[in-house]
């Protein structure tokens, strides 16, 4: 999870936002790099049509905000192997899972 917050209040309940951070990964050596980056493109395109398809969020989960999706590109490298990454942050919202006290 990267952030989360109340969004709104209604009379009995709460609405947060909750911001999932997910990340692809693709090692790569001495081949090609755009290769690479046509693969990673395709996973995130399929990645984001899921997200605003025909989907069952669940009872808790109002809705995903589409439009506040950021993908980053970057490059990282772990245990001495190259990877081209995608990092998502895409937000949900969610029907009442803070607790309030009065």
């Amino acid at each position: 999870m990267e952030s989360a917050f109340i969004d709104s209040l209604t009379l009995s309940n709460t609405i947060e936002e909750v911001n999932i951070s997910i990340r692809l990964y693709q090692a790569f050596g001495t081949r090609d790099i755009e290769g690479r980056d046509d693969e990673l493109e395709k996973a995130a395109v399929e990645l984001e049509t899921a997200f605003l398809g025909d989907v069952d969020l669940g009872a808790t989960i109002r809705d995903i905000r589409p439009v506040q999706v950021v993908a980053s590109f970057g490059y990282l490298e772990h245990s001495g192997v190259n990877y081209r990454i995608v990092d998502y942050i895409v937000p949900f919202l969610l029907d009442g899972n803070a607790t309030l006290v009065s």
